[in-house]
């Protein structure tokens, strides 16, 4: 049988003791979470006679974004501008928890397209909102199923210039998603980038896709992170395999 004499007896307390303090000392340090940035959202949606058909499909994405982002913590300002051949604005920087559900007599559809115009108009109303706001944070959502057809005061090379201005000088970010166009293309020619622009399958499945690519580009940016290609991933696969079949 062992027989612990005193200096055993005190060795064995010491590493005991250290031992155990070690096991309390050592766990991970906590990681303090980055608060989300405030975000200004900014919707530009079509409601051209060529929507005719898609209202409930349009108005169920455009309520999940807001339901999905009401969850969220951090401040979300909503701009919401229907056009047609004419622009008219339902929110102008309302705190997202102020916006109401878009309905039938929000989104009546009908007439031609002025695409340039609305994103025009809606740039200028921005900048001058930001002058009192501060705020750089800002991603612009363009939904359209047709091609500019009816503008009249901004060209398409006026419209490019102020894009290329807010995301150089602004560092804002704006994103195009078009249905039965190339939107690659037609993105383009105002200046967005390819990474920031998507086709979708205009029905119901095709809808919701895009607007959970727009939940995910907002995401990103109330992280204060640059929009890469990831955001509309999930709608280039279903795309690519309805194309397939």
């Amino acid at each position: 049988m062992l027989r612990l004499t005193r200096p055993l007896f005190a060795s064995l307390l010491f590493l005991f003791s250290a031992t155990t303090f070690a096991a309390v000392d050592t766990k991970p340090a906590s990681v303090e979470a980055t608060a989300p940035a405030d975000l200004d959202l900014v919707f530009v949606l079509d409601k051209s006679g060529s929507m005719s058909g898609f209202e409930q499909d349009t108005i169920g994405g455009y309520n999940s974004v807001l339901a999905e982002n009401r969850k969220k913590s951090g401040n979300i300002y909503v701009t919401t501008v229907l056009f047609n051949h004419q622009s008219s604005t339902l929110y102008n920087r309302e705190p997202i928890s102020k916006v109401k559900n878009l309905t039938l007599d929000d989104y009546s559809v009908g007439g031609n397209t002025a695409l340039l115009d609305a994103v025009g108009q809606t740039i200028e109303k921005t900048r001058e909102t930001r002058k009192i706001t501060k705020n750089n944070n800002v991603l612009f959502v363009i939904i359209t199923d047709g091609e500019e057809n009816s503008s009249q005061k901004y060209s398409q090379s006026k419209i490019k210039s102020m894009i290329n201005s807010a995301e150089k000088e602004d560092k804002w970010d704006f994103i195009f998603l078009g249905a039965n166009i190339d939107a690659i293309s037609e993105a383009g020619n105002i200046g967005i980038k390819s990474d920031n622009a998507t086709g979708y399958v205009q029905d119901k499945k095709g809808y919701d896709k895009a607007y959970e690519a727009v939940n995910k580009a907002v995401s990103v940016k109330q992280q204060s992170k640059p929009i890469t290609g990831v955001w509309k991933a999930d709608v280039e696969q279903d795309n690519s395999e309805r194309s397939k079949k």
